[in-house]
């Protein structure tokens, strides 16, 4: 069990609530405000609709875990395993997500604006319609993602990689481009970025 302190005695975490998590995975509508929970094992964890404000998650496991419509403002999950994780809806403002394995997460509708996503993978991570207002995606892997209809306005793609990406399922081998179509890119920094063969209808 990750070692547990609070930060900030003004507004602490539920530690019923911490106890819970840790021990069930099961703590939708939790408020964890300001919890420190590096490395612990959420793995599937069920936290729908939680408030996860200022949360300490970096190096933790959130391997299909479910933060649907979740809080996460300010929050640290640096360096976080979120392979398949579910965050649609959710508040991610200002959040750190760097070095993480987004691999088939699903942001849609997330609100991501200010937060860094120096992400390492990205496989079929699918952002529609996601609000990255001033994002920070700089050198991000952005491989195959999908960002169709996104807020990306005064973001910083400089370098990020937005080239197609390849995956096998079975026997067969998919070619998947990023999609950008429709998405806002007013004011966007793509120095250097790599865009080949993405699609960037309208």
């Amino acid at each position: 069990m990750a070692s547990l302190t609070l930060t900030n005695p003004a507004h602490a975490a539920n530690p019923e609530h911490i106890k819970q998590l840790l021990e069930t995975k099961q703590c939708k509508g939790c408020d964890l405000t300001n919890a420190q929970l590096r490395g612990a094992s959420l793995e599937g964890a069920n936290l729908a609709g939680a408030n996860l404000e200022n949360v300490y998650l970096y190096k933790a496991n959130l391997v299909k875990a479910n933060l649907s419509g979740a809080n996460v403002r300010s929050a640290d999950l640096g360096d976080v395993n979120m392979k398949g994780i579910n965050l649609s809806g959710a508040d991610l403002t200002d959040t750190n997500l760097k070095g993480n394995d987004m691999t088939g997460a699903n942001l849609e509708n997330a609100n991501l604006s200010g937060a860094i996503l120096k992400c390492n993978k990205t496989t079929r991570t699918r952002l529609t319609y996601a609000n990255l207002k001033k994002a920070n995606l700089t050198k991000a892997d952005l491989k195959g993602v999908s960002l169709i209809g996104a807020n990306l306005a005064d973001a910083n793609l400089s370098e990020a990689n937005l080239s197609p990406d390849s995956y096998r399922a079975g026997n067969i081998i998919y070619i998947s481009p990023a999609y950008l179509s429709g998405a806002n890119l007013r004011n966007a920094n793509l120095n250097k970025a790599t865009l080949n063969r993405a699609n960037l209808y309208q």
